[in-house]
């Protein structure tokens, strides 16, 4: 989340739009934004295109390559930058705690499968259907005698 001035302290000096600038410059994506002002409705497009694999930058990874397009950010950035630019180009947050994003995935320039890195994170876990146990890895006889580890979303273990 960034503050007000677009600054976060996770990323340091940079900022979001710094790394909006590089997700822009390396065709990487396309952002559309609304209207910050407006007090209803808060979202933007993050239209995905391609991610760049360490083979694709070309250069050595911790080499920098200098923005162009973008006057008033810094002028240079790294792939580690560039690997930053995914997380710190998404962390926004208006006055009233209130932003969505749309993503949409379009790869048309992606020549190489997504790099590792990409799935650092992991996917999001499945939600667990209303009343079923959450997966927990414990035996039955650790369920007799700590039936606290199965309270999850209210199910009753009174029968075990």
């Amino acid at each position: 989340m960034y503050l007000h001035n677009n600054f976060s302290p996770i990323f340091g000096s940079k900022n979001l739009n710094y790394y909006q600038a590089i997700l822009k410059e390396t065709h990487s994506v396309v952002i559309e934004v609304t209207d910050r002002n407006n007090k209803d409705i808060a979202f933007s497009k993050f239209l995905i295109k391609k991610v760049l694999t360490p083979q694709e930058w070309g250069i050595g990874l911790s080499a920098p390559t200098y923005l162009t397009l973008y006057p008033n950010q810094p002028k240079s950035f790294t792939y580690l930058d560039y690997m930053f630019a995914w997380e710190g180009s998404l962390y926004y947050e208006n006055s009233l705690k209130r932003y969505s994003w749309f993503l949409k995935f379009q790869f048309e320039d992606q020549r190489d499968p997504l790099p590792n890195w990409t799935y650092a994170k992991g996917p999001p876990p499945p939600p667990t259907p209303k009343g079923q146990l959450a997966l927990i890895p414990i035996d039955k006889r650790e369920a007799r005698t700590h039936p606290e580890k199965l309270a999850v979303q209210g199910r009753n273990t009174s029968h075990l």
